[in-house]
Formats: structure tokens, C-alpha cells, sequence
């Protein structure tokens, strides 16, 4: 996914969400609602979540430097993963408290509302607008793949991340007009706590699976086994490698992996025989036979060399993703 695809993502679920939060805390101070209450933390953490994300974008944009020689694209998943765990502790841990409050002291209180009911709508409007952006992002990223594997295969969650919540917001909208129905018409204060309850575990789920998307990455997690076998097939198809002895890879940011291979070369593809045939006649005649065989070794660290820097552009020229390669000569 193009980095600006994401940041267009994230921007609007900012916007979206920081106006609803607003809207929502508007129509609980009216409806006196612990569904709308829920809903008004419920966004202000998904305000405050994807403003994170956009600090992990920015972060994540910088280039190599003295003090991050590889970079920091990994900068979003430490703060995708801090924005989880906000959402955690405010959004489930509050939501689900202020439920479990309603319900067995206040289930009494609170009812429908025009105004509040009317949030909600605008609220959907918005946040449907925003999941169906996020869809087309997210779509475009998994690039025919099947939805099951593109939670497990994306190497940018930030995307990802976002459509779940939007998606996460619609339903506890969807609950929230349910809990404001029943509460008004037939009289079941209870139903709207319940509905509170819910919402607070929505988002707790939420939470542990944004956590459990950016850790995987932080961690260190190699390419698909699928890209890994095409990179070693590539590999041992090149007339100068011999033998594999082994390779690992490490995701270091969306669209930027890191390579550690030891190879074992073919030696004919690192002898010059036409050079080594002058060097057997130079030995014959030369009075000082070191600096013959000196010649000859340096040659050959030369040869080396430029074999595996001819070797690294390949691998750079067939899977640009590889931004840095740790190629060592074994055997």
C-alpha cells in the first residue's frame, strides 16, 4: 500500500472521529445515556488512537541516520501498539466500568432521546464513510489475496488498524440506537447499560487485536514463507552460488525487509583462468615469485568482491522490498 493511501486513511478517520466525539458528548449530557456514554469514549479513543498512528507515520517516514542506521520504519507499530493499549485501558476498561455502574445503580436513569438518536445517525453517516475508504485501501492492498490471509500476511497494520475500528464504531453505533430503543419504548433501562457493557468489550477485543498485529512485527517477523522460497529459489539459480548455508530475513517497516544470507560460491565463477595461466608463466620467469603470488591473491579478493556486489544489486533489482542485505561468504 502507497504510503499516501494511509496517511489519506488515517487523516479522515481523525476528522471523522473528532467530530462525532464531540457530537456524542453532546447528546449524552442530554440523553443521560450509558450506551451514549460509551459511544462518546468509544470514539474519543479512536480520536485518539489514529492520531497516534499519524505520529507512528511520520516517525516511520525517516530515513537512515547516524543514530538509526537502518532507519525507523518500525516507529508505527511501537506507537500503533501504545494507541492499543489506550484503547484498552480507556476504552474498555472506562466503558465497561460506566456499564456495570449504570446497570446496578443508576438502571433507573437516563432514556431516550431525539437529539441523541440524531447523533448517532450523523455519527453513522460519517464513520460508514470512513470504514467504506478504509475498505478500498485495504483492498487495494491485499491485491486479490484472500481477506483470511491479509490480517495475517500485511507488513502495514496502520491500514488494517483503522478499517477494524471503523468497523468496530459502526456496530457500536448500531447497538447504541438499539440500547436508546429499548430503553425508550419499552422501558428497559437495563438493556442501554447492557449495551454499554458490550460496546466496552468490543473494544477490548479491538485492543488485544491491534496489540497482537504490531507485536508480531516489533518482534522481528520474517517474510512469507511463500517470498521466502521465491528469494532462495532466485538465489540458487544464480550461476555464482554454489550452496545456500542460510538465510533470514526481518521485517523492518511496511515495504522494507532485511536480508542475512551465507553463501557458499561456486569457485569457478571466482577464478580468472586466463589470468591464472599468465600468473603460472610469470612464476617461471619472475625473480620474485611472492610479489606474483601476491598479485594473484589480490586479484582474487577483487573478484570476490565485485561477485558479490553483482549479487546484491540482482537481489535488489528482483525484490526491491530488500533494503538491506548481510551476505556473508561461507565455507
Amino acid at each position: 500500500m502507497s504510503g499516501g493511501g494511509t496517511t489519506r486513511v488515517v487523516l479522515v478517520a481523525i476528522l471523522a472521529n473528532g467530530a462525532i466525539t464531540i457530537a456524542k458528548f453532546i447528546g449524552w449530557l442530554f440523553s443521560g445515556s450509558p450506551s451514549m456514554m460509551a459511544e462518546a469514549i468509544h470514539s474519543l479513543a479512536d480520536t485518539a488512537n489514529q492520531a497516534l498512528l499519524m505520529v507512528g507515520i511520520r516517525q516511520g517516514n525517516r530515513g537512515p541516520s547516524a543514530a538509526y542506521n537502518y532507519g525507523t520504519s518500525n516507529a508505527r507499530y511501537l506507537w500503533n501498539l501504545i494507541s492499543a493499549m489506550g484503547i484498552f485501558f480507556i476504552g474498555f476498561g472506562v466503558t465497561t466500568y460506566h456499564g456495570v455502574h449504570s446497570l446496578f445503580l443508576e438502571a433507573g436513569e437516563g432514556g431516550y432521546n431525539g437529539l441523541a438518536a440524531l447523533i448517532l445517525l450523523f455519527a453513522l453517516l460519517l464513520e460508514g464513510s470512513s470504514l467504506l475508504l478504509a475498505i478500498k485501501e485495504v483492498n487495494r492492498q491485499r491485491e486479490g489475496r484472500p481477506w483470511r490471509r491479509i490480517w495475517k500476511d500485511a507488513d502495514d497494520p496502520t491500514s488494517l488498524g483503522v478499517l477494524f475500528e471503523d468497523a468496530v464504531a459502526v456496530l457500536g453505533i448500531l447497538l447504541a440506537l438499539l440500547g436508546l430503543g429499548a430503553s425508550s419504548y419499552l422501558g428497559w433501562a437495563w438493556f442501554d447499560s447492557m449495551v454499554s457493557i458490550v460496546i466496552g468489550i468490543l473494544l477490548g477485543l479491538m485492543a488485544l487485536f491491534l496489540a497482537r498485529l504490531n507485536g508480531r512485527l516489533l518482534l522481528g517477523k520474517a517474510v512469507l514463507p511463500a517470498d521466502e522460497t521465491e528469494l532462495r529459489s532466485f538465489l540458487e539459480s544464480r550461476p555464482e552460488v554454489q550452496k545456500i548455508a542460510s538465510l533470514k530475513t526481518v521485517v523492518l517497516g511496511p515495504d522494507r525487509v532485511r536480508l542475512s544470507v551465507e553463501i557458499e560460491f561456486d569457485p569457478s565463477a571466482l577464478i580468472d583462468r586466463e589470468a591464472l595461466r599468465h600468473d603460472a608463466k610469470e612464476l617461471e620467469h619472475s625473480p620474485s615469485k611472492e610479489e606474483v603470488l601476491f598479485a594473484c591473491s589480490a586479484r582474487m579478493v577483487r573478484i570476490v568482491g565485485r561477485v558479490i556486489n553483482e549479487l546484491e544489486r540482482a537481489i535488489q533489482e528482483r525484490f526491491p522490498d530488500i533494503v538491506e542485505i548481510d551476505l556473508e561468504v561461507d565455507g
